[in-house]
């Protein structure tokens, strides 16, 4: 199969749509508009090269919760183009080869977002509404140079993981409206500098540091949980970090 048939649309009560294996290389996502019933879209393992649609999410009344995009050969994506989609809460778009995500991302209930396994180098938000509802965002082994700007969209988010990428410097400011972060994990990056712009939130924060570039630094008292090199203790003001990794 080449391309997904255009009559979808007689299928009215399909709740989920699956294709794998498949030599699929365009997703039109209009295609799933009259399916007022999907609930699950899976499209994992085919050959995505590129995702069309419309960017307008004004009068959308689609159903989908569920949006599974991995392990394609994607590089672009319009973020926009979810907007249509509106109680999508899971969105997989892990495992390819994304370099660039374009558009605004407007999910109103978005929980759950993995960017894993791509090749992002950058990754601003500053154009995404306020995601009120997201919970974790993965966005692990890709090639970040930096902390995701506009951290401020994820106000509720609990757990960001952030390992395997080329980060070298970590500003904790960015992370000062964050008030619902639990779990922040930096493994496996090559962060030299920690500065602290402002006061993190009350909450107790675990933070997970293990192999970075990390000699010597102090940290604020409200991180009562932080791994660094595969050490769990409460007390790490002034503790000195292993940076043979460098």
């Amino acid at each position: 199969m080449a391309e997904i048939p255009s009559t979808l649309d007689r299928l009215e009560n399909l709740r989920q749509l699956v294709f794998s294996g498949t030599l699929i290389r365009v997703l039109n996502l209009t295609l799933l508009y009259a399916l007022k019933e999907l609930q699950h879209l899976k499209l994992a393992q085919n050959q995505l090269v590129d995702i069309i649609g419309k960017a307008d999410g004004a009068n959308a009344t689609s159903k989908v919760k569920l949006m599974m995009l991995n392990d394609n050969q994607l590089t672009t994506i319009n973020l926009s183009l979810f907007d249509p989609f509106p109680e999508l809460a899971f969105l997989d778009v892990s495992y390819n080869t994304i370099r660039r995500l374009q558009g605004g991302l407007t999910g109103r209930k978005l929980n759950h977002i993995t960017l894993m396994s791509n090749a992002l180098r950058q990754l601003d938000m500053c154009q995404w509404d306020v995601l009120d509802s997201l919970e974790i965002l993965e966005v692990s082994f890709n090639r970040l140079e930096t902390i995701p700007d506009c951290m401020y969209k994820l106000p509720n988010v609990s757990h960001l993981l952030l390992e395997y990428n080329h980060i070298t410097s970590l500003p904790l400011e960015a992370f000062a409206d964050l008030q619902q972060l639990q779990e922040l994990r930096l493994t496996f990056n090559k962060i030299s500098t920690i500065s602290f712009g402002s006061k993190l939130p009350d909450k107790q924060l675990r933070l997970f540091l293990f192999y970075n570039c990390l000699c010597g630094v102090s940290l604020p008292g409200n991180l009562t949980t932080i791994h660094i090199d595969i050490i769990n203790d409460s007390v790490y003001n002034k503790r000195q970090l292993n940076c043979s990794y460098c």
